[in-house]
């Protein structure tokens, strides 16, 4: 159909893009650009399915660097998602709620008080524009989430902008899938550090008491969540039919989203429990149940995904689940399992996935000869 182009032609053309775009973010006015704060998110989707799992340490995530440049400079003119979204009732514009996620260090600006984060803010560029904006925010935080996750290295990102995400106040349900990921980005910064600071908490005792405000956190988001999150239909897999995954429906994105979100956070939170013992008495056994729970959690993000087909990403949150937990699983047929759920990846959403593939099945032939 098009014989001038070759293999080599989207290396050639990303290039240029990498190149114009590296000019661009220099440009005190083009820095505050939407449409190339949008580009760099697109672009940057190159990385995001080919970098974290095939290239490794020399992946040099040139456009994260270049997206920070653009956020930081357009996060002023804009509110990251909240009051002023037709998602929102306006009746709950006011809410206060008592109960706030750690991470949020200062009380949200009231409602009244006019600035980039309040209803009555307008931005210069305009109501598409902040729309736009707000949409590139969004995708831009799952992008480095999920970059991070398969890294397992610190947070590039600044979470202060998602700080009117942090609260259980009633939302609609777009909002209530965003707080989930917003959620689930601060687990993983107590976890991994960020990039304002390295420090690794689970150790010490200001640890302690903030992973068991981080757990009081998720108990109460979950039973705040909207009763729409609840899935229309679940069931547990039945073995005798050689099932593996549990049966998980949701009624839309957001839902699929929010939930997603969640069950990453809690695998996070088990994996980091400071309480948990490493060594001596009861050690053992600890180890054996994180490893149910861990294995629990994968089944159901891998049942998530394939009962939701029709949306990617549920099967990039899949992915972050069999990526750095796959080497629980000691059952063939689980493991099997897996390996499928990871070529629908490759095959039906371009991921890259063979370094996955090939280091769980060095782990697991490694377990069989011991």
């Amino acid at each position: 159909m098009l014989p001038e182009l070759s293999r080599e032609s989207p290396v050639y053309y990303h290039n240029e893009c990498i190149r114009d775009l590296l000019d661009l973010s220099l440009d005190p006015e083009q820095v505050h650009n939407e449409n190339l704060l949008a580009a760099a998110v697109i672009l940057r989707t190159d990385e995001e399915m080919n970098g974290p799992l095939s290239y490794g340490d020399e992946d040099s995530e040139v456009f994260l660097r270049m997206l920070n440049i653009f956020i930081d400079a357009q996060i002023p003119s804009t509110q990251v998602l909240t009051e002023d979204s037709p998602m929102v009732p306006s009746s709950h514009l006011s809410f206060q709620p008592e109960f706030r996620s750690p991470a949020m260090s200062q009380p949200t600006p009231s409602d009244h008080q006019a600035g980039p984060f309040s209803p009555s803010y307008t931005s210069q560029a305009g109501g598409d524009a902040i729309s736009l904006r707000r949409a590139v925010f969004a995708v831009a935080l799952r992008q480095e989430l999920f970059t991070s996750f398969l890294k397992q290295r610190p947070l590039h990102f600044q979470l202060s902008h998602y700080e009117r995400f942090r609260d259980l106040s009633p939302a609609q349900d777009a909002v209530w899938a965003q707080r989930a990921v917003v959620f689930c980005a601060d687990v993983f910064e107590y976890c991994y550090g960020s990039r304002g600071g390295s420090e690794v908490y689970h150790f010490h005792h200001s640890g302690i008491e903030l992973w068991n405000r981080l757990q009081q956190y998720e108990r109460q988001f979950r039973i705040s969540l909207p009763p729409s999150f609840e899935p229309i239909h679940s069931r547990l897999p039945d073995p005798n039919r050689g099932e593996v995954f549990p049966e998980v429906w949701h009624l839309n994105t957001y839902h699929r989203t929010g939930m997603a979100h969640l069950e990453l956070a809690r695998l996070l939170l088990a994996v980091f429990d400071p309480t948990r013992p490493r060594l001596g008495p009861g050690s053992m056994s600890s180890h054996r149940e994180l490893g149910r729970r861990l294995r629990e959690i994968v089944l159901r993000l891998c049942g998530i995904a394939m009962c939701n087909r029709r949306s990617p990403p549920a099967f990039i949150e899949a992915l972050m689940g069999i990526s750095t937990c796959g080497e629980y699983f000691e059952d063939p047929r689980e493991q099997e399992a897996l390996l499928e759920v990871l070529r629908i990846i490759q095959e039906e959403q371009a991921y890259s996935t063979l370094k996955v593939k090939k280091a769980l099945e060095r782990a697991w032939s490694s377990a069989s000869t011991t």
